[in-house]
């Protein structure tokens, strides 16, 4: 059955606007891991300050 669906899933991308679409999901996906890496190279994770109200002091 798991073959079955596989072929008919590798049948439906093998359509040249649906090969298209898949492709340029898969790019847009990668762009977008790869920005977030940057953006988390860029800006280090900090442990937040964590200091009484003004009020307590």
């Amino acid at each position: 059955m798991r073959a079955s669906w596989a072929h008919a899933r590798q049948v439906w991308l093998e359509e040249p606007e649906r090969a298209y679409q898949h492709q340029t999901s898969q790019i847009l996906l990668a762009i977008r891991a790869l920005h977030r890496q940057w953006a988390n190279a860029k800006v280090p994770v900090k442990e937040p300050i964590v200091m009484p109200p003004d009020w307590v002091i």
